[in-house]
């Protein structure tokens, strides 16, 4: 998960318990273990280009507060073009 999501910060303490963190890390280690997928940073550029790599980036951090409200995206040049 770190690889997807990056690092646990301080903050998502604040929103999961032990049981819930114990969770994330064993997922993160079974697919790390059978490589079922990639950081979308490793995706080739012909498979993701640039400014769709961020948006997923974006939208993909761990902790739902850090993630952005539907309002900045709609004001998003992705989503205006």
């Amino acid at each position: 998960m770190q690889l997807r999501f990056g690092t646990f910060n301080d903050s998502f303490e604040e929103i999961a318990d032990v049981g819930r963190l114990a969770i994330c890390m064993g997922a993160m280690v079974y697919i790390q273990e059978n490589q079922k997928c990639l950081p979308s940073s490793m995706s080739e550029e012909d498979e993701l280009e640039r400014p769709d790599r961020d948006l997923i980036a974006e939208n993909m951090k761990l902790d739902p507060r850090d993630r952005p409200m539907a309002r900045k995206h709609l004001q998003d040049v992705w989503f205006r073009s």
